[in-house]
């Protein structure tokens, strides 16, 4: 932000809405000082918005975390991550900036707008808690998230094998049964149907067994 006299430029890449906030409102018959205060307490909470949003994100993400087996759940943490990372550097400045603003005690003659940037600095520091106690969950989510994908993996590979186990029983049986040799019962016209029963009857308590040692 550049001021030159009364009049104050400054140049964004695209629309912000927060700065449309300040020129719609009484703020710019106030004189540059107060724009630029007003300026100062827009973007700053709207970094405290920002951040809200993404603790509202974390959240849902926690609520649904037992059901997660896929990485989508890690690119996310990692684009929020990304995200804080930017959101503190911007903050850090900013902070810095207030700072020496408060320092050299530009309002000095203007008691609404010291009193202005003592608010904007409390919000500011804010922020600052804000985005680091949202990366400490974002880090403490991740470790969850790897521990709960690498279990519900393990729970569906140990599903699949004990599955593959009951379903190799009729194929073990019927594979003596096409033997060429004499085999008991294979001369009654109801041996096949024998056979099935006895395949699933023994399917039946492996499955049961397996199920009982929490294996399926």
């Amino acid at each position: 932000m550049i001021f030159v006299g009364k009049k104050m430029i400054t140049v964004c890449s695209s629309n912000v809405p927060f700065l449309e906030k300040v020129i719609s409102n009484d703020s710019t018959k106030q004189g540059t000082n107060h724009i630029f205060l007003d300026l100062l307490w827009e973007l700053t909470n709207a970094y405290l918005d920002k951040i809200a949003d993404i603790d509202r994100t974390i959240d849902d993400m926690e609520r649904n975390i037992i059901n997660t087996t896929k990485n989508e759940a890690f690119y996310k943490l990692i684009a929020i991550h990304k995200n804080l990372v930017y959101f503190e550097t911007g903050i850090f400045e900013n902070h810095k900036l207030f700072k020496r603003m408060h320092e050299k005690d530009i309002f000095a003659e203007d008691e609404r707008g010291r009193e202005f940037l003592h608010d904007i600095r409390v919000i500011s520091n804010q922020a600052s808690i804000m985005v680091k106690e949202s990366t400490e969950m974002i880090d403490h989510l991740s470790e969850v998230f790897s521990s709960v994908i690498s279990n519900n993996l393990n729970n569906i590979m140990k599903f699949l094998t004990s599955f593959s186990i009951v379903l190799t029983i009729p194929t073990i049986i019927g594979s003596f049964w096409g033997m060429n040799v004499d085999l008991p019962i294979d001369k009654s016209p109801w041996a096949f149907l024998i056979m099935l029963g006895i395949s699933a009857l023994i399917s039946i308590i492996v499955f049961l067994w397996l199920k009982r040692k929490d294996y399926m």
